[in-house]
């Protein structure tokens, strides 16, 4: 396993500002105003108001409740909330500035994110920020935008590739291979790494979740 360095990390997230800024300033994005205004992004918008508000059983389907019983509906308490949350408290609330500045920062967590795992593959660090930025900038994450926050928020998903790699390699996550009767392990770093990540991820979309478990059985090695 290569050793860590942390240089990279700043570096990528300094280059990943500056590509993102460039491109928000050469179509007139203005951290001010929500990005879009339409369609589910009005959606989007009203979540993160509940978030801001702390009201998850928002009066906004007036007259009728809002249960959230929809996978883009984020009513459980998830990163997603947490972030949008500690943002506004640096916005004093302001809804427009707190949905674009988390929508920055799924670009820095992306890129931090990749980086991460292509380290952890041994991938050279030159390549590797380059292979983050790219990740970082899919067409994907401009065409979801705020429209559609919680697929905008996929800095998670190279997370959900490591643990995916750990399959295919031995196949033995949260039970000991060294053993001739099988123990469980639920206390090794892969298994608490494996766990927090899914419980963390899955009440920002079931979709990731979804094509992980999709994959799980696929990856077992035979």
């Amino acid at each position: 396993m290569r050793k860590t360095h942390l240089l990279p990390y700043p570096l990528v997230l300094v280059l990943t500002s500056l590509v993102f800024f460039y491109i928000a300033g050469s179509q007139g994005f203005d951290f001010n105003y929500p990005l879009r205004y339409e369609g589910d992004a009005i959606e989007s918008l009203a979540h993160a108001k509940s978030v801001l508000r702390n009201d998850f059983q928002s009066s906004w389907y007036a007259p009728y409740s809002f249960d959230g019983y929809h996978p883009s509906k984020i009513v459980f308490v998830s990163i997603y909330q947490l972030l949008i949350k500690i943002i506004g408290l640096f916005t004093g609330g302001d809804l427009a500035n707190t949905v674009n500045i988390y929508y920055f920062v799924t670009f820095i967590l992306s890129s931090l994110s990749a980086l991460y795992v292509m380290s952890r593959y041994g991938i050279a660090y030159p390549v590797g920020i380059s292979l983050a930025l790219l990740y970082s900038f899919l067409p994907f994450h401009f065409f979801r935008n705020i429209n559609h926050l919680q697929f905008s928020s996929y800095y998670l998903v190279p997370l959900l590739t490591l643990v995916l790699q750990w399959i295919w390699s031995d196949g033995h996550i949260f039970f000991r291979p060294d053993t001739d009767i099988i123990k469980l392990n639920l206390f090794g770093f892969k298994a608490v790494f494996s766990f927090i990540l899914i419980v963390i991820l899955g009440p920002i979309t079931s979709y990731y979740v979804y094509f992980f478990i999709f994959l799980y059985p696929r990856l077992l090695p035979p």
